[in-house]
């Protein structure tokens, strides 16, 4: 396996030049990296083992971001002499990609908007809004059989199947997507005073069955007073306390 200063730089040209996928950069560094001989190499040219180690980051997820390209064009500078390599280079010290090539990337669609991780927090409020999408599908599953269950709105129990209303329409509201919930006004009103509903109903049932000692029943009500607790906080928490994360856009980095 062929795997010289000029081979790599070559692979690097073709590939920021859209000549070559970052598949077959993945693979063909890969192969090189399995190379007898390919350590001893690295060690001796140590930019164009580099170079060789960045294009098999570049496609472990098959697509290339802006800091990817970025670390490409440092090591293709390096490798023809524009600029001496360092071991450690801080993020700023990167150079700039040249528009045309980031245009390029970016018509194929394959150059991800980068974000920072996700924080323990948005972990966290991510497995929160699964769980009030799961509690709304329950609810409404649950509503339905008990509305049909009553006969219906049209049955002479129409006053106690009408209570399921309320239920059925917070249900259905939660299961909008939360950032369309919020920003439209009515929708983000009735779904808050909705909640404040359920969750009110939830508890104070949870407490009825509780001092009845109806121990079943308590704890159904339990998990539904917490998941509508739950649901009206992440309301309001969308709504008014929520700050978007600020994408880094390739094409203004």
């Amino acid at each position: 396996m062929n795997f010289s200063r000029e081979v790599i730089l070559k692979k690097i040209n073709l590939l920021m030049g859209g000549a070559l996928t970052p598949q077959d950069v993945y693979e063909w560094a890969l192969s090189v990296a399995l190379t007898p001989g390919f350590e001893n190499f690295s060690r001796q040219d140590k930019a164009a083992g580099r170079a060789v180690q960045v294009m098999m980051d570049v496609s472990e997820d098959r697509i290339i971001t802006s800091h990817e390209l970025k670390m490409l064009e440092y090591c293709r500078q390096c490798l023809t002499g524009q600029r001496v390599y360092e071991e450690e280079l801080a993020q700023e010290n990167l150079p700039e990609v040249d528009c045309s090539i980031l245009d390029k990337w970016k018509g194929v669609k394959t150059i991800r908007q980068e974000t920072e991780p996700l924080t323990q927090k948005e972990h966290i409020l991510h497995q929160l809004r699964i769980c009030v999408y799961g509690f709304a599908v329950i609810l409404l599953i649950a509503s339905l059989w008990m509305l049909f269950a009553l006969g219906g709105p049209w049955s002479y129990k129409r006053s106690v199947a009408a209570f399921t209303f309320p239920f059925l329409i917070y249900a259905f509201l939660l299961l909008w997507p939360m950032k369309v919930l919020v920003n439209a006004q009515r929708l983000f009103w009735t779904a808050l005073l909705l909640s404040i509903f359920v969750s009110g109903y939830f508890w104070f049932s949870f407490f009825q069955m509780l001092f009845l000692l109806h121990w079943g029943k308590s704890l159904i009500f339990f998990i539904g007073a917490a998941a509508s607790s739950a649901s009206l906080w992440l309301i309001i928490y969308e709504k008014y306390m929520k700050k978007d994360r600020k994408d880094l856009i390739t094409a203004s980095e």
